[in-house]
């Protein structure tokens, strides 16, 4: 497996997740991992599933497992009930132009970077370079 691995690229991250992956998959059916059926995947996914884990996580460890037993066993038809599942996307912080225009212009340069390192993800000075163009714009529309 991790030949095949070696041969697709992947990088020491995802090797380790996958492996590990099929490390758990072992534990979990007590048994080595070339005696198992779609039906053990099939469980095996829905214990995790209800277990709690992520989406991410998830999916992951469904691809550990699809490169093990369809590229390195040559057993595609035990992989016939796995399946990846869909991440839940989540909307991007969107600030409205009229009320970050009226909270900015009060705030200093540096109460600004930490008001809006509170509100995002994103680097500051992406956010700062943002602000500054809302108050470019707003100061060229004002006579």
């Amino acid at each position: 497996m991790i030949e095949d691995m070696t041969l697709r690229k992947l990088s020491p991250q995802t090797q380790t997740a996958y492996i590990r992956a099929v490390k758990n998959f072992t534990r979990f059916l007590r048994q080595p991992p070339d005696t198992a059926n779609a039906e053990d995947l099939r469980r095996y996914q829905l214990n995790l599933v209800e277990q709690g884990i992520s989406s991410g996580n998830l999916n992951a460890t469904v691809l550990g497992l699809k490169l093990c037993f369809e590229t390195t066993l040559q057993r595609p038809e035990a992989m016939a009930k796995m399946s990846t599942v869909r991440e839940p996307r989540t909307l991007p912080v969107v600030l409205v132009y009229g009320i970050t225009d009226k909270c900015l212009v009060k705030c200093t340069r540096t109460a600004k970077h930490y008001f809006l390192r509170s509100c995002s993800g994103e680097k500051p000075t992406y956010w700062l370079d943002t602000i500054g163009e809302i108050e470019r714009k707003r100061l060229k529309s004002t006579p």
